[in-house]
């Protein structure tokens, strides 16, 4: 016996933004609430772990009542990593499951509605790893011939530094 697939969700919401994050920066991603097959959905987001809420993340609100459709809306979310966000330490961002919800109709051959809506939560987050602040401006001093000196001060956390070279 093989189980039947779970079927793709009606409502995800899905993130574009920055990739890497450093401590006390800020940052705006972009949420779009995608729907597939439904008549309703909406989607509130929520921040947590090493990021808190500027501004945005209210609710997105789909509605082809009383059709199902397939479409998506998008809107943003402006967050700060905590100015105490140790690196590889984790922000999240994600739909408020208790508050967000996808309306799909049920409709007989005659495109009347049968029964109630079926309910479903939306689903859909974005977790990202906090790096280290990026270190200030070094210094360059020359030192004789074709050598200079480069400094800068050690950032806590990094692993390495990359230093490109050019002409």
């Amino acid at each position: 016996i093989t189980p039947a697939m779970a079927a793709d969700p009606p409502a995800v919401v899905t993130y574009f933004g920055p990739t890497a994050v450093s401590p006390g920066q800020t940052y705006t991603y972009t949420y779009t609430l995608n729907v597939k097959n439904a008549c309703a959905a909406n989607a509130n987001i929520s921040v947590g772990g090493a990021f808190e809420k500027v501004s945005g993340g209210e609710n997105l609100f789909y509605d082809t009542i009383p059709q199902n459709s397939t479409g998506a809306v998008s809107g943003s979310v402006t967050i700060r990593v905590k100015s105490d966000a140790a690196p590889g330490s984790v922000g999240i961002i994600s739909v408020l499951e208790d508050e967000s919800k996808c309306s799909e109709l049920v409709f007989d051959g005659s495109g009347n509605i049968v029964g109630e809506p079926v309910i479903t939560t939306v689903t859909g987050s974005l977790s990202m790893r906090v790096g280290p602040p990026a270190p200030s401006a070094p210094t360059v001093s020359f030192v004789a011939g074709d050598k200079l000196l480069v400094q800068w001060n050690a950032v806590p956390g990094a692993m390495g530094y990359t230093i490109w070279c050019a002409t």
